[in-house]
């Protein structure tokens, strides 16, 4: 009777095994295919915000361009090529060219909205043209530098240098903001001391704007960095942190992790083939990990609750499958049972 007992539960215990076999076999491949999917959301992530950072550069790139063709149009103006070469002492003819190319500055001045505002230094007369009238460098100083870090000597020094094209960012000594001077020598050629240097302000709002109409996720932060390592405009103030800088983003673009102030950084950065800045977002690992957890908790529960009613239901099954056999091993039992026995 007890070896009938005994073959009867092993039976309930191989039923046990199998259906928590079978269990486990569900459980290991739903982990599996947790693994996969997560490691997809955090790479389509990634991604997202790679592309994110290439619309933004790619649409500065657009606007930069946008102004060098302003500019190459103002250089090759008939009647700005006619003052670039005046001298002392003026003459009404002088005078009247003068007129007709500040007209023609009012046009240009409405042609381009990225910039704020322009000006051409003459270098022969040492004045300042502007879409208003002419100006001596003092009026030009204050109208447009006054408030700016740059003081009147340098920015002399500064219009008189040949200048290709360079980006030259000025800190307002008031607020901290920054305009962005697109400095350019006319004529555009790489000689030692040009005819006349246009200079072209543009503020940082601009690109500001530009950044925020892009979809950027909270918590994120987008700068742009020029080679001397200076922020030209970002999404939320920051500083240069010390573990990014200009030299160590030496390729075209990239990504790596690190740890900023005792937080951990995903740093995704593009570089721009028109002015070389590169294009930074720092995207905290809790940001880019955000989906990934949420789905890591949804499918901790739901496998602990399948897990859970797997071993009641495995439990119930059993039991219920085992019933018959006990019920007949008991039968058996008692039919073979004598008291001599």
């Amino acid at each position: 009777m007890k070896r009938l007992s005994i073959k009867s539960r092993s039976v309930l215990v191989s039923w046990l095994v199998s259906y928590f076999l079978i269990l486990s076999l569900s459980v290991i491949g739903s982990s599996i295919i947790y693994v996969i999917s997560t490691n997809i959301i955090s790479s389509e992530v990634l991604y997202s915000h790679k592309i994110v950072l290439e619309q933004i550069q790619q649409l500065l790139d657009k606007r930069i361009e946008d102004i060098d063709r302003l500019a190459t149009q103002i250089e090759m103006n008939e009647n700005v090529q006619s003052v670039i070469y005046i001298r002392e002492p003026m003459t009404n003819e002088n005078h009247y060219r003068i007129g007709r190319t500040v007209n023609d500055l009012i046009v240009y001045r409405t042609a381009n909205a990225f910039v704020d505002n322009f000006y051409i230094y003459l270098g022969n007369l040492k004045k300042v043209l502007t879409p208003n009238a002419l100006y001596d460098t003092t009026l030009a100083y204050n109208v447009f530098h006054e408030k700016d870090s740059l003081s009147y000597s340098n920015w002399i020094k500064l219009i008189n240098e040949s200048h290709s094209k360079l980006f030259y960012p000025l800190k307002k000594r008031n607020n901290g903001r920054t305009t962005i001077a697109y400095i350019r020598s006319i004529p555009n050629l790489k000689i030692y001391k040009p005819a006349a240097t246009l200079v072209m302000l543009i503020d940082e709002n601009r690109f500001q704007q530009a950044i925020n109409g892009i979809n950027i996720s909270n918590g994120i932060n987008v700068f742009i960095l020029d080679s001397n390592n200076i922020i030209l405009s970002s999404n939320r103030p920051i500083s240069v942190p010390e573990e990014i800088s200009y030299n160590s983003l030496s390729s075209p673009n990239g990504q790596f992790e690190c740890f900023i102030d005792d937080k951990k950084y995903m740093i995704l950065f593009t570089t721009s083939n028109i002015t070389h800045w590169k294009y930074v977002a720092m995207i905290p690992i809790t940001v880019l990990n955000s989906k990934p957890i949420f789905i890591r908790v949804i499918t901790f529960i739901c496998l602990s609750l399948i897990s859970l009613f797997g071993v009641l239901l495995s439990f119930k099954f059993s039991k219920r499958n085992y019933n018959p056999i006990d019920r007949i091993v008991k039968n058996l039992s008692n039919y073979f049972y004598t008291p001599n026995q």
